[in-house]
């Protein structure tokens, strides 16, 4: 029985070798992806989508191939990368969306197993206090969408331990073990605190965070295989309970391209420690450290088609009951073949030339309103000149009008005044006259 499991896992080993590498355990996600970049000169205001979709397909056939499984295995899969990012100078929020799905069949499986499941959305704010460092605040929701099950050729007993303190022991007998429900395990993390990016380049560029973390995964009646070598018809299995932690978080991590961006590369590595938990075991903080180291490199042989290595290594032990802690290693390569949706470069391009046009068009509207604005005042300005004149010509004529009364006026009472004088001399004459006596 053991032996057709380990088919199983060498079916695992092939989808992580041309498909998408198995997720082995629940844990949080430490590891940042990428570095931060904010607005730069060139870049504008706006929305900056992508979405690409990716497959793999593998089938192999054996007819009487030494040291080969006679019959055909066959893999394929597919997924589905995106995101959106909108930028406004000092602030970044940056949104992205992983899907991935892939089943195997086996000779020795007659039916489709799954292979890979994974669902993983981050959502990020970042606001720069300079061009390299800043303030940031992550969500990451991070599940598989399909129900689990360890598939076998024929029936396979299973030896169950519960968790907790005191666990109990159950034992089942089934050749198809459900070990998750869907959207099971479930792992909410949250980080807050400040970033930096002392060195920023194609070849090297340099990222640290320091902050608090939280995490959640809801993974209670998960079962993980802890089997015993010594028992060679039981396969023991482990079931997870549910873990929350908050504490300090560190990661220090770097990128690169090299060789004209055909290898990117990118190692680093995050520590948590859990000071506030709900362990069931009463570990120490210290004991709960989780720590994540992740390297990996791509290599773009064509625009649509990378090889793509990861390798992750992390320490979770509040994970696993006190005294059987294991280390998880996730080893994958992987040959991807991509076709891309939206182009968040091509949509940053377009954006670029619709601001540039919309900035030529504003520019020439802006001088046609002046030209209009130039003539409306040259116009006011000489109906003002015209008008100014003809107000001048009026007071002018006015004054002329009222210096020519006045002078008439004036003419009038010195006739008036002649006349009066000379009626007052007629009457003076006529006065004397009647005075001087008669001659005798």
């Amino acid at each position: 029985m053991k032996t057709q499991l380990k088919s199983l896992l060498c079916l695992a080993a092939l989808g992580g070798t041309m498909g998408f590498a198995p997720a082995l355990f629940a844990q949080a996600e430490l590891m940042p992806e990428g570095e931060i970049v904010g607005a730069g000169d060139d870049d504008v205001v706006g929305w900056n989508p992508s979405l690409a979709a990716t497959g793999t397909i593998n089938w192999i056939s054996n007819s009487n191939v030494i040291g080969q499984v006679e019959g055909s295995s066959f893999l394929f899969g597919f997924g589905v990368t995106g995101g959106v990012d909108y930028v406004n100078g000092a602030h970044l929020w940056r949104n992205s969306l992983n899907i991935s799905q892939s089943w195997a069949k086996t000779p020795v499986l007659e039916s489709f197993v799954k292979n890979n499941d994974v669902l993983d959305f981050t959502t990020g704010y970042y606001y720069f206090f300079l061009d390299w460092a800043g303030a940031f605040g992550e969500l990451n929701v991070s599940t598989s969408i399909l129900q689990a099950e360890a598939i076998t050729a024929d029936p396979v007993t299973y030896e169950i331990k519960s968790t907790g303190t005191t666990p109990t022991l159950s034992t089942t007998t089934t050749d198809a073990l459900k070990i998750a429900d869907p959207l099971q395990p479930l792992t909410l993390s949250e980080s807050i605190g400040l970033f930096a990016e002392p060195l920023q380049s194609d070849a090297l560029n340099i990222s640290l965070r320091l902050g608090v973390g939280g995490r959640q995964t809801f993974a209670e009646g998960v079962l993980i295989n802890t089997d015993n070598a010594d028992t060679a018809d039981i396969i023991e299995m482990q079931e997870l309970g549910d873990v929350s932690q908050i504490g300090a978080e560190f990661f220090a991590g770097l990128t690169g391209k090299l060789d004209e961006g055909r290898l990117a590369y990118h190692a680093g590595g995050a520590v948590l420690f859990p000071f506030i938990n709900n362990d069931p075991f009463e570990r120490s903080a210290s004991d709960l450290t989780r720590v994540a180291i992740e390297a990996g490199a791509t290599v773009n042989v064509f625009s649509w088609m990378s090889l793509v290595y990861d390798g992750k290594y992390t320490i979770d032990p509040q994970l696993f009951p006190k005294g059987e802690e294991v280390n998880q290693f996730q080893n994958s390569l992987l040959l991807t073949f991509t076709y891309t949706l939206i182009d968040r470069k091509a949509g940053i391009k377009a954006l670029k030339a619709e601001a540039e046009a919309n900035a030529a068009k504003k520019k020439e509207e802006e001088a046609k309103k002046a030209a209009a604005d130039a003539e409306k005042k040259k116009a006011e300005a000489e109906k003002k000149k015209a008008d100014d004149a003809k107000a001048a010509q009026d007071k002018k004529a006015e004054e002329e009008r009222l210096k020519a009364e006045a002078e008439a006026k004036k003419a009038e009472e010195a006739a008036q005044k002649a006349a009066e004088e000379a009626q007052k001399a007629k009457e003076e004459a006529e006065k004397a006259k009647d005075a001087v006596p008669p001659k005798p």
